[in-house]
C-alpha cells in the first residue's frame, strides 16, 4: 500500500476546471448561490484586519495546502471572532455540508474540550476555537474563488468554479476519541457509521474474496495519503468490485454514501455521477490490519478518480481518521496534477 507523494512546488496559477460531469446535472445550482451569500455575509462583518487573515488570492499557493493535524493555520480562527462572526463562519461551513455532516463537523470540533479533559492540564492545549476559515478570492458567480475551513481532524475545502461546477476536495474528517470512554458523554461516537458500513461490506465476502481483500495483517500508522497536497498512488490493491455481486456492489455503495452523504446533496451527485460514469467495478476495497472489533484496522476505496482511507489505529484504536479524495478534482481540476506530471516526470 505504498504511496508517493509531494505536496512542494505548488503552482501559483488556479486550476482549470471541467464541465463533463457537473454540466450533466443542471447550471448554477442553488448551493453556489447559498456558498456565495454566506461566504459574503461572513467577510460583510470582519474588520479590516481580520479580514486581511483570512482573505487570500483565489490563485496562491496557500489554497493547496491542507492538514488535520492540530495546531495554527493561516486564516481567521473561530476564537478571534465574536458571536456574530462565528455563526455566519458556522453557517458557511453548513452550506458546503449535508444536515448530517454538519452535526458530524460540529461533533469533531466539540471533541476538542473533551480530549483536553482527558489529556489534562500536562498536555499541550486543546481549543475548539482552533479551527480557522480562509476565502480564497471574492465570492462571485462571474470568477473562481474558493474557501477554507480546517482544524484538528477538520478539514472541508471546497472551489466554486465560473459557471457553477463546485469541488469539494480534499474532505477529511476525524474523531478522537473516537468513543468517548468516560464523562458525562461516556459511549458517544463522532463516526460510527464509517466503521460499521465498511464492516457490513467485509461479511458479505466470502472466503476467497476476503483473502483478496484483506491486503495485511497490520495496518499502517496513518491514512497513507497523509495531508500532501498532491497524491499519487501506486495501482489499486484489494478486491475490484468488478468481482461482487449484486448485494455486494450495494454495500459498497453504501459505504460510498456514508462518505458523500457528509456533503451538501448537489455536490454529492457530482461525485456519484463521476464514479457511475467510471464504474462501480472499477473501485477496489481493500482491508489492513485486524478484523476484529476494537483493535487497529485500515481500509481503503481506490478507482481511477475516487481514494477513501480510513484508520482506526492510534490510542488503542480509539482515534478515527478518514478522508474523500478525487484524483481528477481534488482543488478544482487537474492542472495541479499536470504540473507534478511535467516538473517531476522520471522522478520518484
Amino acid at each position: 500500500m505504498d504511496t508517493r507523494h509531494n505536496g512542494d512546488e505548488i503552482p501559483s496559477s488556479p486550476p482549470s476546471h471541467h464541465h463533463d460531469v457537473a454540466t450533466d446535472l443542471h447550471p448554477a445550482p442553488l448551493v453556489v448561490v447559498e456558498m456565495k451569500e454566506a461566504a459574503g455575509a461572513f467577510l460583510a462583518v470582519l474588520s479590516p484586519s481580520q479580514r486581511r487573515q483570512c482573505f487570500l488570492s483565489a490563485q496562491g499557493r496557500e489554497r493547496f495546502n491542507w492538514d488535520y493535524r492540530p495546531g495554527k493555520r493561516v486564516g481567521l480562527s473561530l476564537s478571534a471572532m465574536d458571536d456574530s462572526q462565528r455563526l455566519r463562519a458556522l453557517a458557511l461551513l453548513a452550506s458546503g455540508l449535508s444536515r448530517s455532516g454538519g452535526r458530524t463537523a460540529f461533533n469533531i470540533m466539540s471533541l476538542e474540550k473533551i480530549l483536553g479533559s482527558l489529556e489534562g492540564s500536562g498536555k499541550h492545549r486543546r481549543d475548539p476555537g482552533m479551527y480557522y476559515v480562509t476565502i480564497f478570492g471574492e465570492p462571485s458567480f462571474d470568477s473562481t474563488w474558493g474557501w477554507r475551513i480546517e482544524g484538528h481532524h477538520l478539514s472541508v475545502n471546497f472551489r466554486i468554479a465560473k459557471g457553477g461546477d463546485v469541488f469539494c476536495c480534499p474532505s477529511f474528517f476525524g474523531a478522537n476519541p473516537a468513543a468517548v470512554p468516560e464523562g458525562p458523554l461516556q459511549g458517544f461516537l463522532t463516526l460510527p457509521r464509517e466503521e460499521e458500513v465498511a464492516r457490513e461490506l467485509l461479511a458479505t465476502l466470502g472466503e476467497e474474496q476476503r483473502r483478496r481483500a484483506c491486503v495485511s495483517s497490520a495496518a499502517p500508522d496513518d491514512i497513507v495519503t497523509g495531508w500532501a497536497s498532491h497524491i499519487e498512488l501506486d495501482d489499486p490493491v484489494g478486491i475490484p468490485g468488478q468481482d461482487f455481486s449484486s448485494k455486494q456492489h450495494q454495500a459498497l455503495l453504501d459505504l460510498l454514501e456514508v462518505y458523500v452523504g457528509r456533503m451538501t446533496p448537489y455536490v454529492a451527485e457530482v461525485e456519484m455521477a463521476q464514479i457511475d460514469k467510471e464504474g462501480i467495478g472499477s473501485l477496489h476495497f481493500a482491508w489492513a490490519g485486524s478484523t476484529q472489533r476494537g483493535n487497529a484496522h485500515y481500509y481503503r476505496l481506490h478507482g481511477p478518480s475516487t481514494v477513501v482511507e480510513y484508520d482506526n489505529i492510534q490510542d488503542n484504536a480509539n482515534h478515527i481518521h478518514s478522508v474523500w479524495r478525487n484524483l481528477k478534482r481534488d482543488w478544482g481540476g487537474d492542472l495541479l496534477r499536470d504540473h507534478y506530471a511535467q516538473s517531476h516526470s522520471g522522478q520518484r
